[in-house]
């Protein structure tokens, strides 16, 4: 057969890319009547981690720049993207992002507590002030109490009895105002646990994956080509291959690009991806 009816395209990177053209060339040599092209764009320096890409893959034809460019334009020539992964394949990235966010929250939190506490200290010390004046001041009324003449005792009288109601009633509006004071702090304070987790959510999507994984799955959202990611760590190779070949054949899929993390971002990523492409294309022979 010279007219390929099934396309396999990945960049070169070490992991996911290079145990899908591993697994793809090996089936290719193990069934040679089967027309299936493998290729894929790579960075326009050959470049991979640490190295240039081996000679066995001389087949990838350079992209227009960096992996990132090559990663777009595998999207854009192909009928659909599958993202092979381990669940949350950054662990490393997502710990240090996630130690660094609690101890930033923790701190903003003590130190919003700290406010609070300096504010109620400040509070209580303009309240014993109050107090000591009103003390000063009643001993000033008892003194004036027994030198003034009679004439002047009913309204002495009424004063004394009128000032401790007002300050009843300014110490009920003080304790109004410091219970305010501390519902809005509740208040403030669930609203700013709230933006944080809200944050935070949209903080653990984006470290969900590596840089290059992210990239591909936003890249194929945009271009609105068919998209499926499955976790390798997750159900069974069996019922993975399963919904993979369901999800190629209701999309009408002939040209396919694998992406997924490097190595270095999800250790063993390699092996399971070449078995998982390995079975899953005599699968499809078979089917």
């Amino acid at each position: 057969m010279t007219q390929p009816n099934f396309t396999i395209r990945a960049d070169g990177q070490i992991g996911v890319s290079q145990g899908v053209l591993d697994a793809s060339m090996r089936f290719k040599t193990e069934n040679m009547n089967t027309a299936i092209e493998i290729t894929g764009y790579c960075s326009s320096d050959r470049r991979i981690e640490g190295s240039l890409l081996p000679q066995k893959f001389s087949f990838l034809e350079n992209g227009e720049g960096d992996i990132f460019r090559a990663i777009e334009q595998n999207i854009e020539v192909s009928s659909g993207t599958l993202i092979l992964c381990f669940e949350n394949n950054d662990n490393e990235t997502k710990s240090k992002e996630e130690t660094k966010h609690k101890k930033k929250t923790k701190h903003k939190e003590e130190t919003k507590l700290d406010d609070y506490k300096e504010e109620i200290k400040h509070y209580e010390y303009e309240e014993e002030t109050k107090n000591d004046e009103h003390e000063k001041e009643a001993k000033h009324d008892d003194k004036t109490k027994y030198k003034e003449e009679k004439k002047h005792k009913k309204e002495t009288k009424h004063k004394e009895e009128t000032k401790p109601d007002d300050y009843e009633e300014e110490t009920k509006h003080d304790e109004h105002e410091k219970e305010t004071k501390h519902d809005e702090h509740k208040e403030e304070s669930k609203h700013d646990k709230h933006e944080e987790e809200a944050k935070h959510n949209e903080h653990d999507n984006e470290t969900k994956y590596d840089e290059e994984t992210n990239h591909a799955i936003n890249e194929a959202k945009k271009f609105r080509k068919p998209l499926k990611i499955v976790n390798l760590c997750g159900n069974s190779q069996k019922h993975n291959i399963k919904q993979v070949l369901n999800w190629v054949k209701v999309n009408k899929i002939r040209h396919l690009n694998i992406k997924g993390p490097r190595e270095s971002n999800a250790l063993g990523i390699y092996k399971k991806t070449d078995s998982f492409i390995y079975n899953l294309l005599n699968e499809m022979n078979n089917s």
